[in-house]
């Protein structure tokens, strides 16, 4: 059946990312024609008789719910549902002394207490902002810790410096009963080059690390992504959420001191994505028939 361009359709299917990793295509499995743009007729329709009785006009087809739309869509013009970007979190505390580790402590113990999940993240200086590529030691700029309510970007480079020594001791002490806490999961996304270079950075940290995940699997499988390829964290929060994550910042120098408001806001919200995106799966993998793996924990960040 032709389909005029400017129709309104409704569409029932799944999505699959495409082979580019730009974002999700849609497979059609059924289509439904709801509205078609009108066209002039080539001659003046016949003028009726003065006399002629009055004809009720036939009831157009469809369910009530076909007809809302099809008028609905004669009044405005198609347009898919826009990608939203991610709320700004409710708050980001940069950590870069004993007070704000302090805080950081205080609010995983109360996490990892209630066994609500807690995601992760990290930030270092990008190959291109090197002089010599060969100059990356592997160390490590920034770690992103978040739950469902707040983000804490832990400046680590600068707990590095001489007489540090005792506040990093004490950051190291609170990872360490983090990652070791089997009641809370860690959620990662692609997350082995980042505990690598948590480790090189703050050594034997993840010893011992237990209730780790990574979603980046999980998501990729949800997304239908191509065999031999993977979906990356942009590409899974506009699949399984609809929103739009802004990576421009991705390859900003993260060595560079002091952090711009958008860099803080940019490293924060690669962690806040994470629970959200967690949930989602979560509930796919129950629709499915799997068993659920835990529960979700307070209002989504979205």
């Amino acid at each position: 059946r032709r389909v005029r361009a400017g129709s309104l359709l409704r569409a029932r299917g799944r999505l699959q990312l495409n082979p580019r990793l730009t974002g999700p295509d849609l497979v059609a499995c059924e289509l439904e024609l709801l509205a078609s743009p009108q066209v002039e007729a080539q001659k003046e329709p016949q003028k009726e008789p003065q006399d002629a009785p009055s004809v009720r006009p036939p009831q157009k087809q469809g369910t009530p719910e076909t007809r809302r739309a099809a008028a609905s869509a004669e009044e405005r013009p198609f347009s898919s549902p826009p990608l939203r970007a991610p709320k700004r979190p409710p708050r980001v505390l940069s950590v870069q002394d004993g007070a704000g580790i302090a805080a950081l402590s205080a609010a995983l113990d109360e996490a990892v207490s209630r066994g609500e999940p807690v995601a992760f993240d990290c930030e270092w200086r990008p190959r291109n902002c090197h002089a010599d590529p060969s100059d990356d030691d592997g160390s490590l700029q920034l770690l992103q810790l978040a739950t469902r309510r707040e983000a804490f970007v832990v400046d680590v480079a600068a707990f590095a410096s001489p007489g540090a020594e005792e506040s990093r001791s004490e950051l190291r002490r609170c990872l360490l009963r983090l990652l070791r806490a089997e009641e809370s999961e860690k959620l990662g996304f692609a997350s082995g080059e980042d505990l690598r270079r948590l480790e090189t950075s703050l050594p034997g940290v993840t010893e011992g690390a237990a209730n780790m995940r990574d979603l980046q699997r999980a998501a990729t499988r949800a997304v239908g992504s191509p065999r031999r390829t993977v979906v990356g964290l942009a590409g899974a929060c506009e699949a399984l959420l609809r929103a739009s994550l802004d990576k421009s910042r991705q390859s900003s120098d993260w060595a560079a001191r002091p952090l711009s408001a958008e860099q803080l806001e940019y490293a924060a919200l690669d962690a806040l994505v994470l629970p959200t995106a967690h949930e989602e799966l979560e509930r796919r993998r129950i629709r499915a028939g799997g068993a659920p793996a835990g529960t979700g924990f307070g209002a989504p960040f979205f």
